[in-house]
């Protein structure tokens, strides 16, 4: 299980969308559907979060069992799993991570993503403003 939730987390998440992936339950493999419900803002004892709320289902198997299951992921592009809230015994159960040094993590990766994203953008029009100039 724990491998479906990072599995789940290298995958484009976009509200709206839907993934199937293999999950291996106790030497019987299950399809899984991962649906990507809605954008959030979360709060954890780590901080808040923007995430991207997840439910996964199975036919059959251990997912199936759980009753609804509900992932939060961060919304930046390494879709850090935040939360997680599956039904118990005597209620429903939520697991949220607690750490600050997570939520510094999270942080480093959005800068890191944006700064990556700003020079990629800044390299397109620099070998534009070549291709322009070559061309006059």
């Amino acid at each position: 299980m724990l491998s479906a939730i990072y599995y789940a987390a290298s995958l484009p998440l976009e509200p709206g969308r839907t993934f199937s992936f293999p999950l291996n339950d106790g030497g019987e493999s299950v399809d899984v559907n991962l649906h990507v419900e809605a954008r959030e803002q979360i709060k954890t004892p780590a901080g808040t979060f923007n995430t991207l709320r997840t439910q996964p289902e199975a036919a059959k198997g251990l997912v199936r069992d759980k009753g609804k299951l509900w992932i939060w992921y961060t919304t930046i592009a390494a879709h850090v799993p935040v939360q997680m809230r599956a039904p118990h015994e005597l209620g429903n159960a939520c697991v949220s991570i607690a750490e600050e040094s997570i939520r510094n993590k999270v942080e480093r990766w959005q800068t890191a993503i944006t700064r990556t994203q700003s020079r990629k953008i800044s390299e397109k029009v620099l070998s534009t403003r070549k291709v322009r100039h070559a061309l006059s």
